[in-house]
C-alpha cells in the first residue's frame, strides 16, 4: 500500500493529489490511498480537505491508526504531539528515520529515483512535488480539475479576461507577514510588467491579491487593470479558476498561483514567476 499526505491549502493538495494519480499509473495493481492530513490536525490558515468541494474528487484515506505506522512524525495535536515528536527525535538520532515515510527535498527537477518502490512494501510520501512529475497525466489532470461555474460578478470579469490580451498578477502577502516568508518586492513587478507590456499588444492587467489595498495602493503605476476582489473563505478558488484562463500568467512565490499557470491551456502563453519559491517548479 502507498499513502499520499494530502495536506494545506487547496493548491497543496491538487499537487499531492495529481502525485497520487501519478503514482497510480506507475503502479496500476497496487492500492493507492491519500493520508488527509486536516482530519487529524487542525490548518488555523486553510479548510481542510477541498478536494471534494471543488471538483467533486472523494475521500479514499488511511486511518489515523495507518498513517502513525508509517509516518515519522506522531499524527496528533497538543501536548501529546509535542511529547512524541520530541521522542521521534530521539529515535532518529539513535536509530534513523522511519524508512517507510517519503520526504523528497525542494527542487525544479523531478527525481524518478522516488518512484524506485518495493510495492510489497507500505510507504507514506509526504511532501510537495516538482511540476514536472505530470507531464504524462497533464490531459487526464485537466479533466479532473474542472472548476464549478462562477456566479454572475466573477462571469463578467470572466467575460473580460476571454476577451482581452489578460495577464494575471498574483501578489500573496497576508499570511506570507505572519508566518515571516519572503515576500515579493513590488519592483519585481513593475519590472516585469514591463516586459510583458513591451512584447504584447494592449495588455489587460487582472490583479488577484490576499491584500487588495495594498494592491490598489502600489499598482497605481497600471492604467489598464483590474484588481480582483471578494473570492475569499470557500469561494476563494475562483481566483484560481480566473487566473487560469488569463492568457498569460505573472505569478507569485506561491503553489496557489503557481498552479494556475500550470492549468492555462493557452499554447502561447507567457509565465513569469520570480527566483524565491516555496517549491520545485516547471510549467
Amino acid at each position: 500500500m502507498i499513502a499520499v499526505g494530502i495536506y494545506g491549502g487547496l493548491a497543496s493538495q491538487m499537487n499531492q493529489y495529481a502525485f497520487l494519480r501519478l503514482l497510480k499509473s506507475r503502479f496500476p495493481a497496487t492500492e493507492i490511498k491519500m493520508a488527509i492530513g486536516g482530519d487529524w490536525r487542525r490548518y488555523m490558515e486553510h479548510r481542510g480537505y477541498e478536494l471534494d468541494k471543488v471538483f467533486g474528487i472523494g475521500r479514499d484515506a488511511i486511518s489515523w491508526q495507518e498513517l502513525r505506522r508509517l509516518a515519522n512524525f506522531y499524527p496528533g495535536s497538543g501536548l501529546k504531539k509535542k511529547f512524541f515528536n520530541a521522542m521521534y527525535q530521539v529515535r532518529d538520532r539513535l536509530l534513523g528515520p522511519k524508512k517507510t515515510h517519503i520526504t523528497l527535498p525542494t527542487s525544479d527537477t523531478p527525481d524518478w529515483s522516488v518512484l524506485n518502490l518495493d510495492v510489497s512494501k507500505d510507504w507514506l510520501f509526504w511532501s510537495n512535488y516538482p511540476m514536472g512529475f505530470f507531464d504524462g497525466i497533464r490531459s487526464e489532470l485537466l479533466s479532473e480539475f474542472r472548476f464549478p461555474p462562477v456566479d454572475e460578478e466573477n462571469k463578467s470579469i470572466l467575460d473580460m479576461i476571454r476577451t482581452t490580451n489578460s495577464v494575471s498578477v498574483h501578489v500573496r502577502r497576508c499570511d506570507y507577514k505572519k508566518y515571516g516568508f519572503p515576500l515579493v518586492d513590488i519592483s519585481w513587478y513593475k519590472k516585469v510588467i514591463k516586459g510583458i507590456s513591451e512584447n504584447i499588444e494592449l495588455p489587460r492587467f487582472f490583479i488577484f491579491s490576499d491584500e487588495p489595498e495594498w494592491v490598489e495602493k502600489n499598482f497605481d503605476f497600471l492604467p489598464s487593470k483590474e484588481v480582483v476582489k471578494g473570492n475569499v473563505g470557500d469561494r476563494s478558488w475562483v481566483d484560481m479558476y480566473l487566473m487560469s484562463m488569463c492568457k498569460h500568467n505573472i505569478i507569485a512565490n506561491s503553489g496557489y498561483s503557481l498552479f494556475a499557470s500550470w492549468l492555462n491551456t493557452n499554447p502561447d502563453k507567457i509565465v513569469v514567476r520570480p527566483n524565491v519559491f516555496p517549491f520545485g517548479v516547471k510549467l
